[in-house]
């Protein structure tokens, strides 16, 4: 499959091409992709641009840097030294006029095209083909993730209702639950709406797990698989715990909802999906030659 799509798209190795790195003309596509999703942004007045932008910016998840950090190192790190392609040049260039359409998903979209692209023509280029599966991971996390919950989003909520309600009913008697509804019947209950899913922990924790993993180490192994099912379970377990401790009581789901019982939550959850992925990168290096 790889020799018949060289054929249909052959490499540039001659003069017009030379001088451009396929993986660095790639690294600059990849960064017109992430400005066009920290800037694509909706005020009202000219004089709401730089306080909207930089709300942007500060308010994505550090994991989503460390994400466009490993693509674009990944990228400039590859020992490749093919040179662009007219289909190379002709399909970055084309993905970045279209990143610019005023749609909100655009860039997601033709991100995952790019990544695949990246991907299916890199050949031996293990960091390329890393570089790919990162930004795949993005574009799950920012696009992807949340169309598979809207799908799912009734049995999603049901299922972080059933585990909180499983774990107030065991330890607490006159609590129950029932459907996404969790708390005593005649008193304080909390409904499970869709931010408090653990779902989006999960594809935000998988991003830092993939990235991390690849910049360490650019080709799967059988080991990642555990560490990878232990970043999903502490991710559920540590929401469900916040869960169920603004079931208890009012003053305990202010706390742990908008109090600095959230705050405590965030930061413990960061820090054991870091520990986790930096265990499985310690755990299991790169061995290759």
């Amino acid at each position: 499959m790889t020799y018949a799509f060289r054929a249909f798209a052959p490499e540039a190795t001659h003069a017009e091409h030379a001088g451009i790195r396929r993986c660095e003309f790639f690294a600059w596509i990849a960064c017109v992709f992430f400005v066009a999703d920290l800037g694509r942004i909706e005020v009202a007045r000219p004089s709401e641009i730089i306080p909207t932008l930089v709300d942007s910016v500060t308010s994505r998840s550090v994991f989503y840097y460390l994400g466009i950090y490993a693509v674009i190192r990944l990228l400039l790190e590859s020992s490749a030294n093919r040179q662009t392609s007219r289909w190379d040049i002709g399909f970055g260039f084309a993905a970045c006029l279209a990143s610019m359409l005023p749609f909100k998903s655009v860039v997601w979209v033709l991100a995952t095209a790019w990544a695949i692209y990246l991907y299916a023509t890199s050949g031996s280029d293990r960091k390329a083909k890393a570089a790919a599966v990162v930004l795949l991971a993005i574009a799950a996390n920012n696009l992807w993730g949340p169309v598979i919950f809207d799908v799912f989003e009734a049995t999603l909520l049901r299922a972080d209702a059933a585990l909180t309600g499983t774990a107030l009913v065991l330890s607490h008697t006159g609590l129950t639950w029932q459907g996404n509804i969790v708390g005593a019947p005649d008193g304080h209950r909390i409904i499970i709406l869709s931010g408090c899913s653990s779902f989006h922990n999960i594809s935000m924790g998988l991003l830092c797990w993939t990235a991390l993993t690849k910049l360490a180490r650019p080709t799967w192994i059988r080991a990642d698989l555990p560490f990878a099912l232990g970043v999903v379970a502490a991710v559920i377990l540590l929401n469900v715990a916040r869960l169920y401790l603004m079931a208890l009581s009012p003053d305990d789901y202010f706390y742990w909802h908008s109090g600095f019982g959230s705050q405590f939550y965030a930061m413990v959850t960061t820090l054991a999906v870091l520990v986790i992925s930096l265990w499985s990168v310690c755990r299991n290096p790169d061995v290759s030659t």
